[in-house]
């Protein structure tokens, strides 16, 4: 990627990768969240029965248990690469 960035005519490219880290109240909360920032897949579905369409959100909540603690709090590990550079 960095490589690319300097293509494009940019210099002193850098990046790095950033910890990303969600904690939501529960699964439920978490597939909501997922769906408010998904809209390219909310797109890909769009044309599903309403009832499908629930049914893959729901499926979205039930895989997020397996980041629940036991009070039911879901917190997922992540990281971005971010790249800065100076045209």
């Amino acid at each position: 990627m960095l490589a690319q960035v300097e293509a494009a005519g940019f210099s002193d490219v850098r990046g790095e990768w950033v910890p990303i880290n969600f904690t939501v109240q529960s699964c439920d909360e978490y597939a909501r969240m997922r769906r408010e920032r998904s809209a390219p897949l909310e797109a890909r579905i769009a044309h599903f029965p309403s009832d499908r369409r629930a049914a893959a959100w729901r499926a979205v909540a039930l895989a997020a248990q397996a980041y629940a603690d036991a009070d039911g709090i879901v917190r997922m590990e992540n990281a971005a690469f971010c790249v800065s550079a100076r045209r």
